[in-house]
C-alpha cells in the first residue's frame, strides 16, 4: 500500500476573454491538500482513494452573489483494471 500527501498553492489570472472589462473577476487563487491510499492487489487490479480539500478565493463568485471564498471538498474512489 502506497500513500501520498500534497500541499499546492496556486494562483491563476486570465489573460484573455471577451468579459474585458473586469478581467480581474476572473482571478482564481488559493491552496489544497491531496491525501491519497494506493493499494494494488494483483498486476491488474489497482484502487486509490483520494481526498482533495481546496481553499480558494474567486471575485466572480460575488458577482454571482456567493461569498468570493470558498472551501471545497472532494473525495473519490478510482478502481483500476490494466490488461
Amino acid at each position: 500500500m502506497r500513500y501520498s500527501v500534497r500541499y499546492d498553492r496556486y494562483e491563476m489570472q486570465q489573460t484573455y476573454s471577451s468579459f474585458e472589462y473586469l478581467p480581474i473577476l476572473l482571478a482564481d487563487h488559493g491552496h489544497a491538500w491531496t491525501l491519497a491510499c494506493i493499494r494494488e492487489f494483483n498486476r491488474h487490479w489497482s484502487m486509490a482513494l483520494e481526498g482533495i480539500q481546496s481553499d480558494s478565493t474567486v471575485p466572480l463568485r460575488a458577482l454571482l452573489g456567493d461569498p468570493s471564498d470558498a472551501r471545497e471538498q472532494v473525495l473519490q474512489l478510482a478502481v483500476r483494471y490494466d490488461l
